[in-house]
């Protein structure tokens, strides 16, 4: 039996995503992508919600599934996908979604982003696309460049060894004594969050991955001028944004590089992912 996949929303990731199911035998479909000229050939494209999910057994949402709890999270389409379509049009189909924080749609619901496997996946093109950025920005190379890692959860400690692979002169920051063991298992310099001010000021370039405002007004002037902050965490961020336009200090908000910068990587760990879950709970016969 050849199961259906509806792709619904998202941005190139789930293009991989829906290649990477057609390549594995499914009938695959997308809709919320009419900002694209072109898709992988045999992908079949809807114009409209209901009939994308009507011949479809299984429906991938995007990561987030949204951002504003109101739509589907649909960068490329001129649409809105409003999220109670789902429950309209989707009552006996399995859907699998990134960040639902526990919300459920049709027979059965199931975060894909639950997935440790996929979080460290995911890290990895976060913290390659965040060494782009740097490189990108400042005038200096990473070789040699003092930078610092606030926060060591997986994001932290993966930028951290490549930051000491490129041998600049990084410092971690972390809040516990474990971190401090694990930063000295790495061969990583360290600090506690309780000096974050007098750790950060001469560094050239800060990378956040911490979602709590730690960079408040007193950090921020006690910053080098030139330095370039790169802020890696989900809303609420880890920096006062609005202070530092105010000393002009150069602030990136760096959200879904994964999405941006590497969406085939990032596409085929998401579909790792949810052929894990399918197997995992038996939801269709035969391999996926």
């Amino acid at each position: 039996m050849t199961h259906s996949i509806c792709i619904l929303g998202g941005d190139m990731r789930q293009i991989t995503v829906g290649k990477e199911f057609l390549d594995s035998g499914f009938k695959v479909s997308v809709c919320g992508f009419d900002k694209l000229r072109e898709f992988p050939a045999g992908i079949n494209v809807k114009n409209d919600v209901k009939s994308a999910l009507k011949n479809s057994d299984l429906v991938i949402l995007p990561l987030p599934y949204s951002r504003d709890k109101i739509n589907v999270s649909a960068p490329l389409s001129s649409k809105l996908i409003p999220i109670d379509s789902l429950r309209d049009y989707g009552t006996d189909k399995i859907f699998f979604g990134g960040m639902l924080n526990g919300e459920s749609f049709g027979k059965a619901s199931y975060d894909y982003y639950e997935n440790e496997e996929l979080k460290v996946f995911n890290a990895i093109p976060t913290a390659e696309g965040a060494l782009s950025i740097a490189l990108n920005e400042s005038t200096e190379t990473i070789h040699g460049c003092k930078t610092a890692v606030i926060g060591f959860g997986r994001i932290g400690r993966i930028l951290g060894n490549m930051l000491k692979k490129l041998d600049s002169d990084v410092t971690v920051i972390h809040r516990s004594n474990k971190d401090d063991a694990w930063c000295s298992a790495f061969g990583l310099s360290s600090a506690n969050i309780r000096d974050l001010k007098s750790v950060l000021k001469d560094k050239k370039i800060i990378f956040n991955t911490v979602p709590f405002v730690l960079m408040t007004k007193e950090i921020l002037l006690a910053l080098r001028r030139d330095v370039i902050i790169i802020d890696l965490a989900s809303a609420p961020g880890g920096i006062d944004y609005e202070e530092g336009k105010k000393q002009g200090l150069n602030v990136i908000k760096a959200l879904s590089l994964p999405g941006k910068l590497s969406p085939v990587t990032a596409g085929k760990a998401i579909k790792k992912s949810i052929c894990n879950i399918i197997y995992d709970n038996k939801l269709l016969e035969g391999d996926t």
